[in-house]
């Protein structure tokens, strides 16, 4: 892959929501394929597009960007509250096998309300 300055774009293997959090889907394919990160994941970023079929292609805000970053949460989170990896592209304030990947600066009430964020 080339270099990239901004947000790279990859193919999908399955459909996923705006802000969902990524991996690189291990395969023996160019170019690199993503899916949704689950919650034992480490994922590359966010979704910055929503994905209806499966081999569309995906722009990605990868951790190294700069600011802070929306994401989707599992469930009701605090502000201030440490997040985690959860399943289906989410995080959640419970701690899991992995550690802590960022700080909640907003909130939510309730599963799949989007949340802002600052990467750890």
């Amino acid at each position: 892959m080339a270099f990239i300055i901004g947000n790279p774009s990859f193919h999908t293997s399955t459909p996923m929501p705006l802000h969902a959090r990524v991996k690189v889907k291990v395969a023996a394919t160019d170019p690199a394929t993503v899916e949704l990160s689950g919650a034992d994941d480490q994922s590359i970023g966010v979704a910055m597009d929503i994905v209806h079929t499966a081999e569309q292609g995906v722009a990605v805000r990868l951790w190294n960007s700069t600011g802070t970053f929306s994401t989707i949460a599992a469930k009701a989170i605090s502000t201030g509250s440490l997040l985690y990896p959860a399943a289906g592209g989410k995080v959640t304030d419970t701690a899991g096998a992995l550690p802590a990947i960022g700080v909640a600066v907003s909130h939510a009430t309730a599963a799949d309300v989007i949340i802002s964020m600052v990467k750890l």
